[in-house]
Formats: structure tokens, sequence, C-alpha cells
């Protein structure tokens, strides 16, 4: 998959060829002149709100991620905890694409940290991480943040952390 800057200089020569195009039909047949300088200026405006879709649909997308997320007591697992400790645990995902856990619990090393969202097309997936360090970590369901045994500890392979809405 190409980058989208490439993908918009290969519309605008697009759109700067079929102008020019149309500009070979300067003194005859003037119908195709006017044909190929209205495709030029449908292909600029298609260039100009792009940028502008992609960013709504993007917003459409982070307001569903906002919310309130509370811990999955049944189905996740931290060694030998009893999660039932911690099931006033909850994750706040904020509109600023931070996130806030209520309190310390032994599995998360920070209260704080990041997300954003990702969308490649077919899927949708959240980044996020914690400030303490830079790891970065992909949740694939938009109603349920899973924290695996990679992103709690290594060590474990069974640990896993469930927060849903």
């Amino acid at each position: 998959m190409g980058s989208p800057l490439l993908g918009l200089t290969i519309m605008l020569l697009l759109t700067i060829g079929v102008f020019v195009l149309g500009q070979f039909f300067k003194g005859k047949l003037r119908l195709f002149r006017y044909i190929f300088w209205t495709i030029a200026c449908l292909l600029l405006i298609g260039i100009l709100i792009n940028p502008f879709i992609k960013n709504r649909m993007e917003r459409d997308g982070e307001k569903q991620i906002i919310g309130i997320y509370r811990l999955d007591i049944d189905n996740s697992r931290f060694n030998n905890l009893n999660l039932k400790n911690y099931s006033d645990l909850i994750l706040t995902a904020k509109d600023n694409n931070t996130f806030i856990i209520n309190r310390l619990a032994p599995f998360f090393k920070s209260l704080t940290g990041k997300w954003n969202l990702k969308d490649d097309g077919d899927i949708s997936f959240i980044e996020c991480s914690f400030d303490y360090n830079d790891k970065v970590f992909q949740i694939q369901n938009n109603d349920s943040w899973t924290f695996d045994n990679y992103d709690l500890n290594e060590s474990n392979t069974s640990d896993r952390i469930i927060f849903k809405r």
C-alpha cells in the first residue's frame, strides 16, 4: 500500500494532465475542452475534500471509543491475584486521546497513557501506550480494552486484563 502523499501527488498530476489535455482543444471542438476541464475541476474538488472526509471519519470512530470501561473480573486473570479486590477498577478513555485508570493496581505501572485510533480501511484498532514507557500495543475491539501477557508481564503467558464498557 502506497503513502497518502504519493496518492495525492498522482491525483494532482492526473488533474493537471486532464486540464492540459483540454487545452489542446482550445480552438476546435470546444465541447471536448469543457468536458476535460469539468473532469479536472471535479478531480481537484475531490483532492481538496478528501482530507476533511477522512478526519471526520476518524473523529466519528474516536467518539465511539471515548467512555468508561470497567474491569471484567470474570475473563481477566493475573498471576494468582484475586481480581475481585479490583472490581472497582475503571479505565476512562478521554477525548484528548489519553486514558486514565482510577487507582493503582499491581498489573499496571502507570495510571495514565495515550491512545490513537488507527484505521487501514478494512479494520480499525487502537494503539496505546502507558506513560512510563514507549511500548505500543494494539487493542482490536472498540468495546473492550484487552491487555495481554506481553503488555503486562512477559513471564506469565496466561495473564490478561480486560476492561469492558
